[in-house]
């Protein structure tokens, strides 16, 4: 049961990772006005 958490724990990590790289991508994509 705490491995199946911790898996669970290591994929919800994973995704806001993988969303903090695509929203620090679209900022920097964007002009600066």
């Amino acid at each position: 049961m705490l491995q199946q958490r911790k898996k669970t724990n290591n994929q919800a990590t994973t995704i806001m990772q993988k969303e903090l790289v695509s929203n620090k991508n679209t900022y920097l994509k964007k002009p600066l006005s």
